[in-house]
């Protein structure tokens, strides 16, 4: 596989950026496109993500995407849900029944790793911003992951013991938008799947 980078300006068009993707989704040497995100807030990223082709999309955000995982029928998956789920198998135990408490609604965390361990046949409670008694429900989950993107958000007398907890925050620092940068891979064959390793995550 060979993969490589169009690092964008920040100045770059919304149009520009669309005529690139298109451009990728017409190359059939490529099979895997990912727009990294944040973008600039002249970029609609809605309307990028929505343009790259479902099945070069190796984000998973497509609503295509998407949209084949709430159907239980997932073709490529977002990868930082998909990456956790991994590790919670990993530890040998029966996910079937447990209790998965996510903190984080976002469409890049959050509703795609509800979605995961629902197909996992855990019973699952979303939390946001506007969730009353946050602690409190944490405390209930045998599996809790944090997707808000701010290390250390989850105190750990909010975990019960014997449950398993997952962070998805890569640092302290909330993400800033950059410039647009979309990478590609090229490979002879199939659109390329897989897990990724959920970044910042721990088990115990």
């Amino acid at each position: 596989m060979r993969s490589f980078a169009h690092d964008l300006p920040a100045a770059t068009s919304q149009q520009e950026l669309l005529d690139l993707v298109a451009r990728l989704n017409a190359d059939p040497a490529v099979n895997g496109i990912l727009v990294q995100l944040p973008l600039p807030k002249h970029i609609d990223e809605e309307a990028v993500t929505e343009r790259i082709a479902p099945l070069k999309d190796v984000d998973g955000f497509h609503p295509y995407n998407i949209g084949r995982l709430v159907l239980k029928r997932p073709t490529l998956r977002p990868c930082t849900p998909y990456g956790c789920m991994t590790l919670l198998k990993d530890t040998g135990e029966d996910l079937v029944g447990k209790h998965a408490v996510v903190i984080g609604q976002s469409n890049i965390v959050g509703r795609p790793m509800a979605l995961e361990l629902l197909m996992a046949r855990c019973t699952v409670t979303i939390c946001h911003s506007a969730t009353r008694d946050l602690p409190g429900l944490v405390r209930q989950g045998d599996i809790v992951v944090a997707g808000v993107g701010k290390a250390g958000f989850v105190r750990g007398d909010w975990i019960k013991p014997g449950a398993r907890s997952s962070s998805t925050s890569a640092s302290t620092a909330p993400p800033k938008a950059s410039s647009p940068a979309t990478s590609t891979s090229r490979r002879p064959g199939k659109s390329p799947g897989g897990s990724r390793r959920c970044p910042g995550a721990s088990g115990r």
